[in-house]
């Protein structure tokens, strides 16, 4: 499709990664979401082992709207960092970066790409994630009900 972004990282010939922004997910972001991007990150298992991160926004009509989507074969600091940077380039974050809210899980990962990347947008960490992750520690319902 005209206008896509695909771009596939090799190392020594070797395939590590691709990056994939379809031209209608580009008009459809630019025409109806927000400056908000959810980023996320998930293990392919199978035949074909690596990490599959998105990228995510809401429409119009608060649905979940698939921004961009890479697979990378190694799971690590380089390879999050390449794919915010190429997100950041696609989106033309560097405009205006200030405007901007990325939204994580935690991943460690990816909180130093986006800081690496964009450390003027605003940072921050899922509710449900931390919840999560603070309810095997202070056990309870009076935690769930602040949050």
């Amino acid at each position: 499709m005209p206008g896509s972004t695909v771009i596939t990282k090799l190392h020594e010939q070797k395939f590590e990664g691709v990056y994939v922004y379809p031209a209608p997910l580009k008009k459809g972001f630019l025409d109806s979401c927000r400056r908000f991007v959810c980023l996320d990150g998930c293990f392919l298992k199978g035949a074909f082992k690596g990490q599959i991160l998105v990228a995510v926004d809401f429409d119009g009509d608060n649905g979940i709207y698939p921004v961009v989507w890479g697979v990378v074969v190694v799971e690590n600091i380089d390879s999050r960092i390449w794919f915010v940077r190429l997100l950041k380039e696609d989106l033309g974050m560097d405009r205006e970066p200030d405007s901007w809210v990325l939204m994580t899980d935690q991943q460690k990962g990816l909180e130093i790409a986006i800081k690496n990347e964009l450390p003027d947008a605003e940072y921050r960490l899922c509710d449900k994630h931390l919840h999560a992750n603070w309810s095997k520690r202070f056990l309870g319902k009076m935690l769930k009900d602040m949050m």
